[in-house]
């Protein structure tokens, strides 16, 4: 009876180990991804001039004094921006015509990434006291 548990605690922790590297692999990616989203980007402060059900219609001028208008797609259905209203945007220095909320760039995605990283941790100390408790029955 032993063994079957020590098995199954082996087969256990070889499942988490698997998890925890996909895991990983994902905070990668959203980190990789972060990066990719800062890289050639500035911010500015922008006023909602249209709010609609999909996304919100924004004013900005950038550095060079170029008046530039960029929709920007709703994050959730609490997101309701009233005309007038002001907001942080970050836009892409290479094509002002896209831009995205700088809170998400700057505070969400990596939080997200953190919060991956955790989950892998997490994933592979229970491996390891799967791993252990394998150990202990065995023997």
């Amino acid at each position: 009876m032993a063994i079957f548990v020590g098995l199954a605690s082996v087969l256990a922790a070889a499942g988490l180990f698997r998890v925890s590297w996909r895991v990983s692999r994902l905070g990668v990616g959203l980190a990789q991804e972060t990066r990719n989203a800062l890289a050639g980007t500035e911010a500015v402060r922008a006023t909602c001039v249209a709010s609609g059900i999909w996304r919100h219609t924004y004013r900005f001028a950038t550095p060079d004094g170029t008046s530039r208008v960029v929709h920007v797609a709703r994050t959730s259905e609490q997101d309701l921006r009233k005309v007038g209203s002001h907001a942080w945007l970050r836009y892409r220095t290479d094509a002002p015509g896209r831009a995205s909320f700088a809170v998400v760039d700057m505070v969400i995605m990596p939080l997200g990434a953190v919060m991956w990283f955790f989950l892998a941790t997490f994933c592979a100390a229970c491996a390891a006291v799967f791993l252990a408790f394998g150990y202990a029955a065995v023997f």
